[in-house]
């Protein structure tokens, strides 16, 4: 295990491969002092990368880490299993990782979980092998946490796709319920621009391995109704850029990100006050709605019209909404070839 405790640069890393230049291949982040500025020790990071066949993206990632020039830096790489190139760009740079390991886990949570479980920082964070942090990111995380001493700190982040580029810029403050009725995204909440008390992660167990793709989504929502969660900050400080491409799971499987969140507030909602429960409910059966009209409109066959006629015996007024007539229509259309 080795902490990066002197800050990397260029010189330290292999050389970019041919043709990449610009932030994390041919820029660094200024090295740091030793010391914070007001003479204290920087606050230990600890941040992990899960991956599986991402050896396309990784390295990149891992750069981005490695040349934040943060003198007190554990950085955990947990692989499950790959059988691409990734395991080679990973030996790459083994000896400026505290831990790293390729072996078949469960999915995605269970890998950072692993990477939970060897951290020893203050703050805590997963990038996965898609994203990158900006330049000085980890700089600026440890300066506000020195300041205000947050539980939860999130900062904007930038999303790149295909065809343009945008900035999740966070509310000025986000609540439980804020989170509970909305995904992280319309509150502004960047998953790798999200940085965490690393004692309370693990004191909620870590990510809930039930789930695989509200992962985030449902770690936020246990911090944020928990007891001892009291302090998030927000920063208009763009952190990390998300990378979205075909193979995303943001990209591909939308509708299961929506079955999944009804999984979890369902079980989640007796942790919410009284009053605040009513609304989550509501929520729950609009994400119902959404996803039986989506199963539908995707031409989904027989259950998406089995979707649509529970959540009309649920709530018979659920008839005269326009959403359920449309799929409806498009269902008879489907059936009769007409």
């Amino acid at each position: 295990m080795v902490l990066v405790n002197t800050a990397l640069t260029l010189q330290d890393l292999p050389p970019p491969p041919e043709g990449k230049t610009g932030w994390p291949w041919t820029e660094q982040t200024e090295v740091f002092l030793d010391k914070m500025p007001d003479g204290s020790d920087w606050p230990r990071i600890s941040i992990v990368t899960p991956n599986y066949n991402y050896g396309n993206f990784i390295e990149e990632t891992i750069r981005s880490v490695l040349l934040q020039g943060y003198p007190n830096l554990e950085y955990i790489v947990i692989d499950g299993g790959s059988t691409d190139n990734s395991i080679e760009i990973i030996r790459k740079y083994e000896k400026w990782l505290f831990y790293w390991v390729s072996e078949k886990d469960s999915g995605q949570s269970n890998a950072i979980n692993k990477g939970i479980s060897k951290s020893t920082g203050i703050i805590f964070n997963w990038i996965n092998s898609d994203d990158i942090l900006n330049l000085a990111s980890l700089y600026n995380v440890a300066c506000i946490w020195r300041e205000r001493n947050p539980d939860i700190l999130v900062g904007s982040g930038r999303i790149i796709t295909n065809k343009k580029c945008i900035e999740w810029i966070p509310h000025q403050s986000i609540s439980a319920l804020d989170l509970a009725l909305c995904f992280q995204g319309e509150v502004g909440m960047s998953q790798p621009s999200t940085f965490l008390n690393l004692n309370f992660v693990k004191r909620v167990g870590g990510l809930s391995e039930n789930f695989h793709y509200i992962i985030d989504y449902s770690l936020y929502i246990n911090l944020l109704v928990s007891e001892s969660i009291s302090r998030l900050t927000t920063v208009n400080m763009c952190l990390s850029t998300v990378k979205l491409h075909e193979g995303a799971k943001t990209v591909s499987s939308w509708s299961k990100f929506e079955m999944e969140a009804i999984q979890m507030l369902s079980s989640a909602m007796a942790k919410f006050p009284a009053n605040e429960r009513k609304d989550i409910k509501q929520h729950i059966y609009q994400l119902s709605v959404q996803v039986a009209v989506r199963n539908a409109v995707m031409n989904l066959g027989f259950a998406g019209l089995i979707s649509l006629l529970i959540l009309l015996l649920r709530n018979p007024l659920f008839m005269f909404s326009r959403f359920y007539l449309g799929a409806l229509k498009n269902k008879f259309v489907e059936a009769t070839g007409r």
